[in-house]
């Protein structure tokens, strides 16, 4: 178990944090998954992909509504509340670390207790260590592994990143194109937001085989929703998007 105290404004904040979540995704569950149809399993995989999504796009400058992080960091609370009596404690704070990654979005201003962050891998902490030292020595804007920062692990992969059959981060771009358009649409109601979020989430974890549909219609999606007095049920029933 590490400690790590930061002293970072919200937005780089977020960008370490995403980085943190992101590779916390290849943590190995209470079994392995065989194949992609079994990723159904993993708790959270894909709302904590969203979570990541979400953090980079805060960190980089980007409109985010504060309502739709809100949304996010509920629905990660419970699972954190749901599941924690039966999970393995570094998952427990894996969830817990996307939750607080969201929570730092919603809300927007620096918090205290934000400045220390437990991480009981020590892969994880080292390299988020390294990423809190050389962000101090340079403007970072772009936290993803494409960013000034580099690649998420510099050296080898842990094994247990490497033991899923596609890398963990493989969701990460997919949520960002499913969740672009909900968290940068202003006309969208607050309420539509929230039952879109759990909504593509629900389906999505029994399903992984829709992210895609939903990536391609999200737009429309959020479009009819965003009319006035729009019944978000029908609106979703009419885009079929859950054949």
């Amino acid at each position: 178990m590490a400690l790590l105290r930061f002293n970072l404004p919200p937005r780089p904040l977020a960008g370490l944090y995403s980085r943190i979540v992101w590779r916390e995704l290849g943590f190995p569950p209470p079994f392995v998954p065989q194949n992609t149809n079994d990723i159904r399993d993993v708790v959270g995989l894909f709302a904590r992909s969203l979570a990541v999504a979400l953090g980079q796009s805060f960190a980089a400058g980007e409109f985010v509504r504060h309502e739709f992080a809100q949304a996010l960091h509920d629905r990660l609370r419970n699972y954190s509340r749901e599941y924690a009596p039966n999970l393995i404690f570094p998952w427990v704070v894996a969830i817990d670390h996307a939750a607080v990654l969201a929570e730092i979005v919603a809300r927007r201003s620096p918090d205290s207790r934000l400045a220390g962050i437990e991480i009981p891998d020590d892969t994880v902490a080292d390299a988020a260590q390294t990423d809190f030292r050389l962000s101090q020595e340079r403007d970072i804007v772009d936290w993803s592994p494409n960013g000034p920062l580099g690649s998420l692990w510099r050296g080898e992969q842990p094994r247990w990143w490497r033991q899923w059959i596609a890398a963990p981060d493989s969701w990460v771009s997919s949520m960002n194109q499913l969740g672009e358009p909900l968290w940068t649409s202003q006309r969208l109601p607050r309420e539509s937001l929230s039952y879109l979020v759990n909504f593509g989430l629900d389906r999505i974890e029994s399903k992984p085989d829709l992210i895609e549909p939903w990536t391609q219609r999200v737009s429309t999606l959020v479009a009819a929703a965003s009319k006035p007095r729009a019944d978000i049920r029908e609106v979703v029933n009419c885009c079929r998007i859950d054949p």
